[in-house]
């Protein structure tokens, strides 16, 4: 939690680790727009393992460039 008092995880830094072989690209540092829910996170690495999926919780569909 970024606040533990209000229960919200923004600002969150969020590290992923590993390339699910070959589908995403390593390497580099991705800034999203603020308060992009980390659920459409969740929803994009859903995708790239072939689970379609379109929302999540307060989700707003994959994120780009990932």
């Amino acid at each position: 939690m970024s606040n533990s008092n209000a229960h919200d995880h923004y600002p969150l830094p969020i590290l992923l680790v590993g390339g699910g072989p070959g589908k995403m690209k390593c390497g580099r540092h991705l800034k999203y727009e603020g308060h992009t829910p980390m659920t459409s996170l969740l929803v994009t690495m859903l995708d790239k393992v072939g689970v379609k999926h379109e929302t999540l919780g307060d989700s707003t569909g994959t994120l780009e460039n990932l």
